[in-house]
Order: C-alpha cells, then sequence, then structure tokens
C-alpha cells in the first residue's frame, strides 16, 4: 500500500492506508466494502500453504486411487474415461481431513479438484497407471486451470467401490 493513500475517519483524524490496516484500524473487507481497488500479493507463506494443501490432495488422491483403481490392466486402461475428483469427495468419503483445506485466513476453506487421466506404461494398451493434476482455488489464490462449474458439477460425487 502506498504512503500518500490516507484514510480519513469521521472524528477528522487521518492515517496513511497502510498504517491503518497495519494497526487493524480497518480491514481488507472496509476496502472491498467500498469500493477501493488494491493489488493482492501472495506472500511466501500463503505459497507455501498453498503446496500444503496441494499436497494434502495428493497424498488423498494417492490413497483413494490405490483403494480403488485395483485393476490396471486391459479393463481399466481401455474403458477409463477421464474423471475428476474434488476436495469435497475426498473429505466425504475419509481420504482428506476438512482442516487440510484450510486457507491462509485461518477461516475460510479451499477448493481442489484432481483431473485424472491414464497413463499407459511400455507403449502398451493393456497395463496403465492412474495420474492427475491438482487445481486449487482459494481467497486469494487460483491455480491456472481450476474451473468452478466443474467443481461444482463434480464435488456431490459419492463414490462406490467396484470390485471384480
Amino acid at each position: 500500500m502506498s504512503d500518500y493513500v490516507v484514510v480519513k475517519y469521521s472524528d477528522g483524524k487521518e492515517e496513511t492506508v497502510k498504517q491503518a490496516l497495519k494497526d487493524n484500524h480497518i480491514s481488507i473487507s472496509d476496502l472491498d466494502r467500498f469500493n477501493i481497488k488494491y493489488i493482492k500479493t501472495t506472500t511466501e507463506k500463503d505459497i507455501r500453504r498453498y503446496d500444503e494443501i496441494k499436497e494434502s490432495v495428493s497424498i488423498a488422491m494417492d490413497e483413494f486411487l490405490n483403494s480403488t483403481f485395483i485393476y490396471r490392466d486391459d479393463r481399466n486402461c481401455n474403458g477409463f474415461i477421464n474423471g475428476n475428483i474434488t476436495s469435497d469427495t475426498l473429505i466425504k468419503n475419509g481420504y482428506l481431513n476438512s482442516g487440510a483445506m484450510l486457507d491462509t485466513d485461518n477461516k475460510s476453506y479451499c477448493k481442489a479438484i484432481a483431473k485424472e487421466y491414464i497413463n499407459f506404461l511400455d507403449n502398451s494398451k493393456d497395463v496403465c497407471e492412474m495420474k492427475y493434476e491438482i487445481y486449487i482455488s482459494c481467497k486469494k489464490y487460483k491455480t491456472p486451470g481450476f474451473d468452478e462449474l466443474e467443481y461444482r458439477s463434480f464435488s456431490n460425487y459419492k463414490h462406490e467401490s467396484i470390485s471384480y
């Protein structure tokens, strides 16, 4: 925040926006409410937290795939249609703790979607592994490729294990 942007209070006092934010006299939500534009920056601490969230989703996805994608032969390799698994689905099915999705403000929760695809091994059409890419959306951060509509369309999915 600039040292030249000033907050004028109803009692006549003035201070810079930078100082007012630092002293908690105003908040970002105050700026939003009065439609005051500002540039959001992501701190290193925030980036570490977002990396932790992605890692938690990755661990949950590995557990999910290990328990559901049992056969890695032509039955699943050739019949699989790329799918998406959301953080809601992982939480509802017990693979992910909701606390792992807590945003940097410690109040709101991030959302994640893992886009699944098949990777064929050894140039074979009969032996494969499941792969995924993780995309997250948080209050102040969103990875490129996160699609809110896509997330909502998959977030109510209840997984049922299929055994042969």
